[in-house]
């Protein structure tokens, strides 16, 4: 075969897998919405995105990791529109963008923020948070401490029906939490 046709092929398996798990992370937050996550199989997961098993294990390892892949995407997506709150000194502005994409999108961290799922959704967020490994001891717990005032305000926020108006929570983290980073 020649190369043209080779990189064609590995063209389209790459959009073929991309399919493949973008469909399984979807059918994953679907089927979150009808039953509880311990209630959820992998061949039901396999079923609603239309792969087979042998598909699902081809990208994931269990079904735990789909959902880690899930969260830790929703959590890199808000990073790469607003910037790593730890690459610049925060706003007041930063935060409020924050909470709006987090407003816009409530049915699915809603979702991810109940207590069935805190532990996994704290542990996605500190991997992001922890990703970088050229920062002192300091640095490290100051992120630490930082991410998990802002993770129960989020939290707290998403489960009492965010009743509270973006900008109070937006001007509160920002006074409170801003410190800790500096």
């Amino acid at each position: 075969m020649s190369g043209d046709r080779m990189s064609g092929l590995y063209r389209h398996n790459k959009t073929l897998n991309n399919t493949l798990r973008e469909s399984i992370q979807e059918a994953l937050v679907l089927l979150l919405k009808e039953k509880s996550y311990a209630d959820i199989t992998i061949s039901e997961i396999c079923r609603k995105a239309g792969f087979s098993r042998t598909g699902f294990y081809s990208n994931y390892s269990s079904k735990d990791d789909v959902f880690y892949r899930v969260l830790y995407s929703a959590l890199d997506e808000i990073t790469t529109r607003l910037g790593s709150p730890f690459s610049k000194k925060l706003s007041i502005e930063w935060y409020e963008n924050v909470f709006k994409i987090i407003k816009d999108n409530a049915d699915f961290f809603s979702l991810v923020s109940k207590e069935d799922y805190y532990g996994m959704f704290y542990s996605s967020f500190n991997k992001i948070i922890m990703e970088q490994n050229d920062f002192g001891e300091k640095e490290r717990y100051s992120r630490l401490i930082w991410g998990g005032g802002f993770l129960n305000i989020v939290i707290f926020w998403l489960n009492s029906g965010m009743t509270e108006p973006v900008g109070n929570l937006a001007e509160y983290c920002h006074k409170k939490l801003s410190p800790i980073l500096l």
